[in-house]
């Protein structure tokens, strides 16, 4: 559950020396995601259950509510078209392939694994080796501290901080950690598709 994450923030460590200014090597960070939740894929297995469409439903609730509470600034917007489109279109549209492919598969699965996976239950005092989610415990301290951790670590405390409650909620209707990743995905696949339509590249 963790090793991905480890993984995540190595990839930002390694491209943060180069990358000064644009986070020109997102590609980088999402390969490098990608591989080890591919090498850890068989350990995954057992986390997969049948789908339905409440944690979409989640998902949409959680981009809209980020919509509102996260506007974006024409400052930021300005900056980010500065550095991406000044590039040849081939990059441009690579970027953006990784920044979606990035934002919608590996973010989601790699931050359920720490935050509602692994730091949810650990602060519950689940034993956390077992990845089977069954009879999970609910209790506030769980519950809250690691949404507060979770909005802090996405910028805006208040936003982050709603929508990881939200995504913990998802998780503890069915015990099924599919639920907060589908739901996570969902949010962001929509923001990336709110971002390409207006231009608010602050977002990302």
């Amino acid at each position: 559950l963790l090793i991905p994450y480890i993984a995540l923030m190595s990839g930002m460590l390694l491209t943060g020396l180069w990358s000064a200014g644009f986070d020109w090597g997102y590609p980088v960070k999402f390969i490098l995601s990608a591989a080890v939740l591919f090498y850890f894929r068989r350990s995954y297995s057992i986390l997969w259950a049948r789908l339905n469409i409440y944690p979409i439903a989640i998902g949409l609730l959680v981009f809209a509510l980020w919509i509102l509470l996260v506007p974006a600034t024409e400052q930021q917007n300005k900056e980010f078209s500065e550095h991406l489109f000044s590039q040849p279109l081939s990059i441009q549209i690579s970027w953006i392939v990784f920044r979606i492919l990035g934002a919608s598969i590996t973010v989601p699965i790699i931050e359920e694994f720490v935050f509602r996976g692994y730091l949810l239950r650990r602060l519950a005092e689940i034993y956390i080796p077992l990845l089977p989610f069954e009879n999970e415990k609910f209790t506030w301290l769980s519950f809250l501290l690691s949404s507060l951790i979770f909005g802090f670590m996405h910028g805006d405390w208040l936003a982050g901080s709603l929508t990881g409650a939200a995504y913990a909620l998802a998780l503890y209707r069915r015990n099924q950690l599919i639920d907060p990743i589908v739901a996570h995905m969902t949010t962001n696949f929509s923001l990336c598709g709110y971002i390409l339509y207006t231009g608010n590249w602050s977002l990302w």
